[in-house]
């Protein structure tokens, strides 16, 4: 890596860090925006990539500079498509980026192959605009809740389907463009139960998903959430800072926590520290029918 592209990350990072602030990027930007000129983007100078003590990876960097290098251009000369000798699927992939103040995007995600395309000379490349959870959407979510107790379930591996299991049906054309993911069967009943049992529902997601996309995806399926936090793996000294304020939050906020798994459901007392575990022993077809019936009797035990 030249020492001048090394210099550049530092200036940047310095110069971003403390400042930037994320702005809340619109449906039609988020769903529109697709490519963007290199000069636009940040670099997340909370990201390992702007540490000093880690830094860029000059081989990776390297062989993504080898499969744009290796690309030819689309006809339409608006994408690039492979050229055959060079597996370069990862190369396609939209860089994951987020609106900020003072101005451009800043990479959640990609930062080598940003790197790889500014050195092989790239003008533009592909983005995808999210809107991560933030701090104030938490507050925002818990001011407007009057319920003590919560429900949480990991996103991708417990409300979206995996392939071959039993998934609600589709959203219908053209919202089915939109919102691609799939919905584990039972998850409107078991949501509209929760709710009606005084639970707020939190999901969360270490993906780079749009709280507000997450949030309007499970709406059109009849499934209403408090609050999806999404992100939650994002990397850096304010992503721990994040993960240990909603955590302050949330247990300033909430007396009872139930986390909700494929295999068990496990209820934790937010003062005692105790806690219950349940297994769950149905199929996927059942999945939701079980949850529902072992937590009606808990709850009616504790309201008797």
């Amino acid at each position: 890596m030249n020492s001048e592209f090394l210099k550049y990350i530092n200036d940047e990072a310095q110069r971003l860090s403390g400042v930037y602030v994320p702005l809340r990027a619109g449906f039609l930007r988020q769903r529109l925006v697709r490519r963007v000129p290199l000069s636009w983007l940040r670099p997340n100078p909370d990201d390992e990539f702007c540490s000093r003590d880690i830094g860029p990876n000059d081989g990776i960097i390297a062989r993504y500079a080898r499969a744009y290098r290796e690309m030819k251009p689309a006809t339409d000369l608006t994408d690039f498509i492979p050229d055959g000798s060079f597996d370069s699927d990862s190369v396609l992939n939209p860089l994951i980026v987020q609106r900020i103040h003072p101005g451009g995007y800043m990479i959640l995600n990609g930062h080598h192959r940003w790197a790889a395309a500014r050195q092989v000379g790239r003008k533009t490349i592909r983005v995808c605009v999210v809107n991560l959870t933030q701090k104030q959407d938490v507050q925002k979510a818990l001011d407007l809740s009057k319920n003590t107790k919560r429900a949480t379930l990991d996103l991708d591996e417990v409300v979206f389907c995996e392939k071959g299991a039993p998934c609600e049906k589709a959203l219908p054309f053209p919202l089915s463009r939109v919102y691609p993911q799939r919905v584990r069967l039972g998850v409107p009943a078991l949501f509209h139960r929760l709710a009606q049992w005084g639970y707020d529902v939190w999901v969360y997601s270490s993906g780079y998903y749009s709280m507000d996309e997450i949030t309007h995806l499970l709406g059109h399926h009849r499934a209403r959430v408090t609050c999806a936090v999404t992100g939650t793996a994002r990397k850096g000294p304010r992503g721990a800072r994040m993960d240990e304020q909603l955590e302050a939050m949330l247990a300033r906020k909430y007396t009872q926590t139930v986390h909700i798994d494929q295999k068990s459901i496990l209820f934790v007392d937010s003062q005692s520290r105790r806690f219950e575990e349940y297994l769950l022993s149905g199929t996927d077809e059942s999945w939701s029918r079980e949850i529902i019936g072992l937590m009606g009797k808990k709850d009616v035990h504790a309201n008797s």
